[in-house]
């Protein structure tokens, strides 16, 4: 994830309004990447050996998390 702000014109707060909505997405992709990773994480202790199907698996599942970013760098 890549973190994109710019410096706003104005030197006062309200200047920084418009970069709430970015912060707001960066934020709530942050916390689905979280909750992804955790989840990840807890699966992986379930298993008891490593395969490459399995591995090909989480590599497919990881691509995919990354569309998300595309995803909301779009709005």
């Amino acid at each position: 994830m890549v973190l994109e702000f710019k410096i706003p014109n104005g030197h006062d707060w309200s200047s920084l309004g418009a970069l709430v909505p970015k912060f707001l997405s960066y934020a709530v992709s942050f916390v689905y990447v979280v909750i992804y990773w955790n989840n990840h994480y807890h699966l992986l202790q379930t298993v008891r050996s490593l395969h490459g199907k399995l591995m090909w698996l989480n590599m497919l599942l990881l691509s995919l998390l990354r569309l998300r970013r595309c995803m909301v760098s779009c709005c």
